[in-house]
């Protein structure tokens, strides 16, 4: 596997192909994961931002699109600005994931 660190709003992280959850698409996410992984609200948003991105969301903020067009997977497919289009797109495991990862930023007190 291509695996690579990435400074994230001063984490340092090991990506593989630049997700926090490489396997977020078909597996669900445990609260013991997210404990261990997400240290930070920013790397939070990047585990929801990666799964609409694996759907081609094309992002509205700057930094997002340029994080994500680092990898040929994401600058390589078409693009949808609508989100909820993308969604609509998500498997039962991406939604639970999504929701998942929703709650456990809004359940932390990070600044």
């Amino acid at each position: 596997k291509n695996m690579t660190v990435y400074e994230c709003c001063g984490d340092m992280i090991i990506v593989d192909c630049g997700l926090v959850f490489p396997d977020s698409d078909t597996t669900i996410i445990t609260k013991t994961q997210m404990k261990a992984t997400l240290k930070t609200r920013s790397l939070c948003r990047r585990a929801v931002n990666e799964i609409y991105a694996r759907h081609g969301y094309q992002f509205s903020k700057q930094e997002n699109t340029d994080y994500f067009n680092q990898y040929d997977w994401y600058r390589n497919m078409p693009k949808e600005t609508d989100m909820s289009i993308v969604a609509s797109e998500f498997s039962s495991v991406e939604k639970k994931n999504v929701e998942a990862l929703q709650a456990y930023e809004d359940s932390k007190d990070w600044d």
